[in-house]
């Protein structure tokens, strides 16, 4: 999720950033986990020092730190377990970051797949986080499917989310089942009746996740 630059960004290294990590000023400490996202993958070294920022008392800090882990990507792996725990931080921005955040990790996030779930069971994360067109479920969802087959014990929770009132989510959670492949079978009914759904996106991702069930995606009748 983007944020809006406050500050002139800076060509410094990335050890000076990450030492402004630890600044006793919010302001200083945002920009510097705003900085680290804006250099990607080359930040890599600082992925401890945004993990402990996932903790920082300022939301600011822990929603650029977030967002920082997720532009990273895959070479946020060190960062897996504080992502987790961060699915729980107040902040539905945070939460949502940290899901995006473990899905560019993938499969090497698996351990995090029990807290996705339980992310995507609580209420608190069906809303849409302003001013995007998701929400922290379907963010949790969208991850599930990069973990992929790893993912299989999320089968159920995804077959609920298929009857979320946001698009997005359901279109995640089909999109999910797919990743999933031949484990996620119980889907079935409910991605047929996706064969209906008024969004054209969700019909498609049902479609392909029926297919990777194997089976034909023909809508049910009525």
């Amino acid at each position: 999720m983007m944020r809006r630059l406050r500050y002139p960004l800076l060509i410094l290294p990335v050890s000076h950033w990450e030492y402004l990590l630890e600044d006793e000023n919010p302001k200083v400490r945002e920009n510097a986990a705003y900085s680290l996202g804006h250099m990607g993958e080359d930040s890599k070294r600082a992925v401890p020092a945004l993990a402990r920022a996932l903790k920082d008392p300022s939301e600011d800090v822990r929603i650029n730190a977030s967002l920082a882990l997720s532009k990273i990507g895959p070479a946020s792996v060190a960062a897996v377990d504080a992502l987790t725990e961060g699915l729980t931080d107040e902040n539905p921005q945070v939460r949502a970051n940290c899901a995006i955040a473990l899905g560019h990790i993938g499969p090497a996030a698996k351990s995090a797949v029990p807290a996705l779930i339980k992310a995507i069971d609580n209420t608190d994360n069906i809303d849409i986080v302003p001013p995007f067109p998701f929400s922290v479920r379907g963010m949790c969802a969208f991850t599930l499917g990069k973990i992929g087959a790893e993912a299989r014990s999320a089968a159920a929770a995804l077959v609920e989310a298929l009857h979320d009132e946001n698009y997005s989510t359901r279109m995640h959670a089909a999109y999910a089942l797919a990743r999933i492949g031949p484990e996620a079978k119980i889907a079935i009914p409910e991605l047929k009746h996706c064969l209906n759904d008024k969004f054209e996106p969700v019909r498609e991702q049902a479609g392909t996740a029926l297919q990777a069930l194997g089976e034909k995606p023909v809508p049910p009748e009525g």
